[in-house]
């Protein structure tokens, strides 16, 4: 066990003990709590399931299957449009970009651009999209729209409130997104 440097009027502390230690010097109802990132996690951890319990939605699992489905649908509704390229809005929508962009035999881009096809996975409030709104020389659609389309376009419309689990997401891992998403969205 290392002893740290006593300093004059303050207790020394040890390794094991320097949490209790952080403000020596004040009175025990003043010092800052400290908690171990167990405690926080646990805390996390329940705040979450509350809003899980609160909100008790299904998922819904899209297979590969559906995905062809969907990637062959865009293309049927696009092939008579030119486009200078294809951009996949991080993160889901760059699977979708990437088979589209052979399937329609365009360039995949890096950023948007003029005359550009932009594709994401999913509109639920708009943020990931809403940034494109104001180019009128580009062209987006989302694989599946939770309102009804306006400047953007969709592929299926859905009003139910269902967590859209998609085929290159770890399901167990969309549970934890699925929660922490509604969580900041109650926040917020």
């Amino acid at each position: 066990m290392t002893t740290n440097k006593t300093y004059a009027n303050q207790p020394a502390a040890t390794s094991e003990s320097s949490a209790a230690c952080i403000s020596p010097l004040l009175p025990r109802r003043h010092r800052p709590s400290v908690r171990s990132v167990p405690e926080i996690e646990q805390r996390r951890s329940r705040s979450i399931a509350r809003v899980r319990q609160d909100m008790d939605l299904a998922m819904r699992h899209l297979s590969w299957h559906d995905f062809d489905q969907a990637v062959e649908g865009i293309a049927r509704r696009c092939a008579d449009q030119y486009f200078s390229g294809i951009y996949g809005i991080p993160r889901g929508g760059l699977v979708l970009a990437v088979c589209l962009s052979h399937r329609l035999q365009v360039p995949l881009l890096d950023q948007p651009q003029a005359q550009c096809l932009v594709i994401d996975d999913i509109y639920e409030t708009g943020r990931t999209v809403e940034p494109f709104r104001e180019r009128r020389d580009l062209t987006t659609w989302v694989w599946f729209s939770k309102k009804p389309t306006d400047w953007w376009q969709a592929l299926e419309t859905t009003t139910s409130s269902d967590w859209i689990v998609f085929p290159w997401e770890n399901p167990s891992a969309a549970g934890d997104d699925e929660k922490l998403y509604r969580a900041s969205r109650l926040d917020g």
